[in-house]
């Protein structure tokens, strides 16, 4: 196929198809004439359902979505691929109850999902979803398979640890105040209060309402 027709077929200008042969993004040869013929097998994956995911970890990075995004729009102009989908998306690497990506997963007119590389889809198991989505027919490709995401890796590990540290101090809270109430109950029981004192006070203990004005009312 002639480069001006494939550039045609993916709807992009005949100089952004000449420059990313000159860069050797293309399965493709020049003849003596100076045609450049691109081999078909290029032009498979444009028959084929494809979408693009790119994921920052933070909001602080979400300028970078925008690169990520074209550099993956070059690899798969590069490829031949016909981009119908192109999902972006801010969070944890860890976190794979992410919308987006679950979205992603739950297309299935989507065959091909492009990455820039694995750690872009989940820090952990990789391996488990390309398999389960090739038993359907479908593949993950990532760009840059040797690619490693330290600055992505060390803002998901400070999000572990941020959300550790929530959780112990949450913990320790409500065992604090836990044992306030108890303590709280025990003296009431021994004071000197009348009966209806003690009921209206162990039920502002009971349901928390010690700050507040008129608890009653």
């Amino acid at each position: 196929m002639k480069l001006s027709t494939y550039a045609k077929q993916l709807g992009i200008s005949y100089q952004t198809a000449w420059k990313l042969f000159k860069d050797g993004k293309l399965n493709a040869y020049k003849l003596p004439t100076g045609t450049v013929i691109v081999r078909e097998e290029e032009t498979m994956g444009a028959e084929q359902g494809v979408a693009v995911y790119c994921r920052v970890s933070s909001s602080e990075n979400k300028g970078n979505l925008e690169s990520e995004k074209r550099r993956l729009l070059d690899y798969c102009a590069a490829k031949g691929y016909k981009v119908n989908r192109v999902v972006t998306e801010v969070g944890s690497g860890i976190n794979d109850a992410r919308k987006q990506w679950l979205s992603l997963l739950q297309d299935r007119t989507v065959r091909i999902i492009v990455v820039e590389h694995k750690d872009r889809l989940t820090r952990f198991g990789f391996a488990g979803y390309k398999a389960l989505l090739n038993t359907d027919g479908r593949d993950i490709e990532g760009v840059n398979e040797s690619d490693n995401d330290k600055e992505g890796l060390l803002q998901d590990l400070v999000s572990i640890i941020k959300q550790t540290c929530q959780y112990q101090v949450v913990g320790t809270l409500d065992s604090f105040i836990s044992n306030r109430q108890n303590d709280f109950v025990y003296h009431i029981h021994r004071s000197a209060f009348n009966e209806d004192a003690k009921h209206r006070m162990f039920a502002v203990n009971k349901y928390e309402l010690w700050y507040n004005k008129y608890p009653f009312l």
